[in-house]
Parts: structure tokens; C-alpha cells; sequence
């Protein structure tokens, strides 16, 4: 009887395992069709550019605020940091390792150059290991970029991943590219000042390209600024905008949103009829300089600089081909008409000025 009941009892065992192996195997032998479509909306990107690389592996992300991201790390090197809601490329880099390289769970993306893992220390950055110290604030303001990204949807490639249309453009090709250069008005400003401008030490990067924004502004729109502020040299105005900054809670690094609101309050305390707005990645920026001519303030990690804001204010599309070249002045001495492009730079904001009043 017991040798019986014993048998049984391995039967039913064996009958357990056997049936558990099976359906522990399924999930990983099923495909995830929005998976495979982000994989090919970014080998698009990826043939476009040129690239020598290869898709190594996806990895889902989330905001502190609960969005949705995908991450796609390539091989030897590159990454594609996707939102999948707007079907928006937040981030890119062909020449760069992925800031995940080596997580595989728990994964947090708090915009542009904020990586996170979670783990029993908290939120810790994957580069730098600081901690989060306010979830309420980073979650403010990933739903505060999530919005925005929305607002700026590429309809096409969103569609695309989320299965509602079967067609992705593939059409772009380096023979197609255009050849021109585009420029705001009077570019050759930037070349000239490229020393001597009002640059303030002190990782005020935004707040110096700010400063260069107005001053361009104050030549080419007529000396519009206060005469206390108008010098090329003085740095008054740069010390004005780190001040407002201050006030406004920011600390010396900053991102478009913050910069956006600086500028604002700036003009209105001093009567100027001209505004400013923000975008997330290089969105906005192509029109705002080839069919405005206004010149951009780009934030992100940029080759040889790092956590960067920079004066965009020229781009061709040629000179690296699936990516837009933007020439720009870095905000340091000596340091104008710099060439940077997705491939080595991850673009994560912007922030445009409109001044266009009667000159």
C-alpha cells in the first residue's frame, strides 16, 4: 500500500514538474510584437545613420511618475532611448554605451541624462550613484516631459509601434540628404563674440547661453536691452539671469523647462515683448533655425563637454548622414562654431526664443 501511494505521489510529481517546465518556457519563447516593432522603427534609425552597430537587447523603463519607455542598447556600442506614447526618440547615440549597460531590472528614466536603478539604497544613478531626495519632484517633472511629449507626437511612428498602422518611412537615404546649410540671421555674431561675452564661472551653463541669446537678440532687433545689460563684455546680465534663477528655486544646473521660465520672468520684469518655450529632445529646432532663423538653447550630454547648454544657431544634414549636424557656439572662450550631432551628442531639451517684434 505504501509503495503504492508512494508511486502515485512520484507520478503526480513528475506530471507537476514536467507540466510547470512547460509553462515557464512559454513567456520566453513568445515574442512581443511592440517589442519587434521598436526594434525595427530603430534599425531604420540605425541604417539611416550609417552605423555600424546591431540591436543587443530592449529593456523596458519607467518614469518616477509611472510613463512607460523603452531603452535599446546596440553592439559594440549605442543606445535609443524610445517613448513609445509619442513615438519619440528622447535620447541616441551611436558612439556612446548605454547608461544601463549591465541593469537588467528595476529600471528608472527621469529625462535626459537622469538614469536610475532602484534598489534598497533607493533610486541610485547608474553614473554618478547620487540618490534621489525627492520622488515628488522628479515624478512633477517626468509627467511634466511626458505632457510635453505628447503635445509633440510623431503620429507616424507612434502609430507605428503601438500596431495600429503597418508602415514605417524607410525612405531616407544618404543620396537623398540635402546638401545646403541653414543659418539664423547674422550668424557670424556668434563667431565674433567668442570671447569676452559675459560667461560667469561656476557650471551657470544655461544661464551663459541665455545671456548670449539676449545680447544676439539686443544686436540684431536694435539694442532693445536695458543699457545696464547691453555690453558685450559685462557680465551683469549673465549675474541678472543666475539671480532670477535663484529666486525661482534653481540651483546652477538647469534644464529648457527651468531656463524657459528664466527667460520669461526676465522679459516680463523688464517689459520686453518677446517669450520663450521649451521642447523635449531637438524637437521644434530644425524650423525654429531654417525657417525662423532663431537661434536655440540645446541642453544635453554633449562629446568633450558632458551635462552641457549650448547656442545652436546653424545645422546641415550632410556632414554626418542620418543625423542633424548643429553648429554652435559652447558658451566658453574660444569656443563658437562647434559641430555636434546625435551620433556622439544625446540631445534631451530645448528651449526657443521668440523675438520677433516690430525692429
Amino acid at each position: 500500500m505504501k509503495k503504492r501511494i508512494l508511486s502515485v505521489i512520484l507520478i503526480l510529481a513528475m506530471a507537476f514538474s514536467l507540466s510547470t517546465t512547460a509553462f515557464a518556457a512559454t513567456p520566453d519563447n513568445a515574442k512581443d510584437p511592440l517589442t519587434d516593432r521598436i526594434k525595427s522603427f530603430v534599425e531604420t534609425k540605425i541604417d539611416a545613420a550609417n552605423a555600424k552597430i546591431t540591436i543587443s537587447e530592449t529593456k523596458p523603463l519607467l518614469d518616477f511618475a509611472g510613463n512607460k519607455y523603452d531603452l535599446v542598447e546596440c553592439s559594440p556600442t549605442g543606445y535609443y532611448i524610445i517613448h513609445p506614447e509619442s513615438g519619440i526618440v528622447v535620447e541616441s547615440a551611436t558612439n556612446a554605451k548605454s547608461p544601463y549597460k549591465g541593469f537588467y531590472s528595476n529600471l528608472y528614466y527621469g529625462g535626459p541624462t537622469y538614469y536610475y536603478v532602484k534598489s534598497d539604497k533607493g533610486y541610485v544613478h547608474t553614473i554618478e550613484g547620487t540618490t534621489i531626495t525627492d520622488v515628488d519632484a522628479a515624478s512633477e517633472q517626468c509627467n511634466e516631459i511626458n505632457s510635453k511629449l505628447i503635445s509633440q507626437a510623431n503620429i507616424e511612428v507612434a502609430d507605428y509601434i503601438k500596431g495600429k498602422s503597418s508602415k514605417l518611412d524607410t525612405t531616407q537615404s544618404l543620396a537623398n540628404l540635402n546638401s545646403a546649410d541653414y543659418w539664423v540671421v547674422d550668424h557670424d555674431w556668434f563667431s565674433y563674440n567668442s570671447v569676452s561675452f559675459g560667461y560667469v564661472d561656476g557650471g551657470y551653463c544655461g544661464y551663459v547661453a541665455s545671456n548670449l541669446i539676449l545680447k544676439y537678440w539686443n544686436y540684431v532687433g536694435g539694442h532693445y536691452l536695458p543699457s545696464q545689460y547691453a555690453s558685450i563684455s559685462s557680465t551683469t546680465l549673465t549675474n541678472e539671469l543666475i539671480a532670477i534663477g535663484k529666486n525661482l528655486g534653481y540651483g546652477a544646473a538647469t534644464w529648457a523647462s527651468q531656463i524657459t521660465n528664466v527667460i520669461n520672468t526676465f522679459c516680463n520684469q523688464n517689459s520686453l515683448s518677446a517669450c520663450s518655450s521649451w521642447h523635449a529632445g531637438t524637437s521644434g529646432m530644425i524650423n525654429e533655425i531654417s525657417t525662423y532663423q532663431r537661434p536655440i538653447i540645446l541642453f544635453g550630454n554633449l562629446a568633450n563637454a558632458g551635462n552641457h547648454a549650448v547656442v545652436a544657431y546653424g545645422y546641415n544634414e550632410y556632414e554626418n548622414p542620418g543625423f542633424y549636424t548643429f553648429v554652435c557656439h559652447y558658451g566658453w572662450d574660444g569656443y563658437a562654431d562647434i559641430h555636434i550631432y546625435g551620433g556622439d551628442s544625446v540631445f534631451g531639451s530645448n528651449t526657443q526664443y521668440n523675438a520677433d517684434w516690430n525692429m
